[in-house]
Order: C-alpha cells, then sequence, then structure tokens
C-alpha cells in the first residue's frame, strides 16, 4: 500500500465515525421538528393559562383596590377626626388674640 493510500485511508475511518449518512441527518432534521411543534404547542397553552389567570385576577384586583382605598379613607378620617379638635384649640386661641 502506497502511503497516499494509506493516508486516506486512515482519513476515512478517523472521520467516519464522526459523519452523519443522509438517514441519520433526516432523522436529526425530523426530531428537530418534531422538538419545535411541541414547543409551540407549550407556548400556546402557558399563553392560554397566562391569560386565564390575568382574566380571572382582574376581579380580585378591583376587590383589592376598593378594599385598599376604603381602608385608606377609613385611616384619613380617623386622622381628620383626630387632628380636627387640636386645630379648632388653636383657632380658639388665636382667635382671642385677634
Amino acid at each position: 500500500m502506497d502511503l497516499n493510500r494509506y493516508t486516506l485511508l486512515l482519513y476515512i475511518m478517523a472521520h467516519g465515525l464522526t459523519l452523519q449518512t443522509d438517514r441519520e441527518i433526516r432523522f436529526e432534521q425530523r426530531c428537530q421538528r418534531k422538538k419545535i411543534e411541541q414547543q409551540k404547542v407549550d407556548r400556546a397553552i402557558r399563553l392560554e393559562i397566562r391569560e386565564t389567570n390575568r382574566e380571572g385576577a382582574v376581579g380580585n384586583n378591583s376587590e383589592i383596590a376598593n378594599e385598599v382605598s376604603s381602608e385608606i379613607s377609613r385611616l384619613t378620617q380617623k386622622r381628620r377626626n383626630f387632628t380636627t379638635p387640636r386645630y379648632s384649640n388653636f383657632v380658639s386661641r388665636f382667635s382671642r388674640f385677634c
């Protein structure tokens, strides 16, 4: 065997183990397409779940917002009731000096 044939044979043997055949390439492409389709389906399902949760949360958000605003109003009113007598005392004292 001459040196060129021997080198070619070694090259083919060494790289032949890592080269894919057409059949293997087609199989990998099919698997890739299946993965992509499955990802699309999963994404659509997650989007639907997210939108459903968002629609359900709108009612909860309005209830929470109403509760928070009523609590703020209650605290504000309580603060007004607490500070009003002091202010009226100050005004009445101030009016004595005028």
